[in-house]
């Protein structure tokens, strides 16, 4: 009888414990927030993409690189340009300005751009002659460099001129040379007067002098030079050249 009376106590006992287990488990799941936070449905989403890093490349204008400063070429570097305008030694005279631009990009000896393609070189024409005669081989062309304009800054420029692309024009028969014609034309009517002694010698004589003269002034017509826009111009620098 008393085994039984223990065995039921036994079991109010682990009944009673349970239950206050299970109220300590509720009681401290009430205490937690173990809800997720709520959304807003109504807010506008921030999706636009972040500002890339800006780059800290130099940029290079539009035909040409960039060239930056402190470089230096050596003397002896050569600079191709062409004409940007034509001259001839009709038009124009000792003391004018003729504008060529780079060619193709000058570098240092470690690759470096220092002049780029595109950069304005100026010269002075200190001399320019026509080929005096047909026999004249050539006229004369005489450039000196003045200066090389580099993104905007201009700097002297110590170089000579290798060469210069130019053809020669005949101008034909100009009024001086008409007027040698004309002398021509006079000595051949006085020589027919000696030869024939009469008028009609004088006639004669005046139609080979005209022939005559007429050949001395073809052979002594002058030749222009002609440096065409877009010429080839080849400079070499006589000093370094530092930008």
């Amino acid at each position: 009888m008393l085994r039984k009376q223990l065995a039921v106590l036994g079991i109010v006992l682990a009944v009673g414990c349970g239950k206050d287990r299970a109220d300590e488990a509720a009681a401290d799941s009430l205490s937690r927030d173990l809800g997720m936070a709520a959304t807003d449905s109504g807010a506008a989403l921030n999706d636009r993409p972040t500002s890339p890093p800006r780059s800290t490349t130099p940029s290079t204008s539009s035909g040409g690189s960039t060239a930056a400063s402190g470089r230096t070429l050596a003397a002896g570097t050569i600079i191709n340009a062409a004409t940007t305008t034509m001259v001839t030694s009709r038009n124009n005279k000792a003391g004018e300005t003729l504008s060529a631009t780079v060619s193709s990009d000058v570098l240092d000896s470690r690759g470096r751009v220092v002049i780029p393609a595109g950069s304005v070189v100026r010269m002075t024409i200190t001399e320019i002659e026509p080929a005096e005669n047909k026999s004249a081989k050539d006229g004369k062309i005489v450039l000196m460099p003045a200066t090389v304009e580099i993104a905007g800054k201009s700097y002297p420029l110590d170089a000579s001129i290798e060469s210069v692309e130019h053809t020669l024009q005949g101008r034909g028969v100009t009024a001086g040379d008409a007027a040698k014609v004309g002398a021509g034309a006079a000595v051949g009517a006085i020589a027919g007067r000696v030869i024939s002694g009469n008028k009609q010698g004088a006639i004669i004589g005046g139609v080979v002098g005209a022939a005559v003269g007429t050949g001395v002034a073809v052979e002594t017509a002058d030749r222009d030079v002609v440096v065409p826009s877009g010429a080839r111009v080849v400079l070499k620098l006589t000093t370094s050249l530092t930008t």
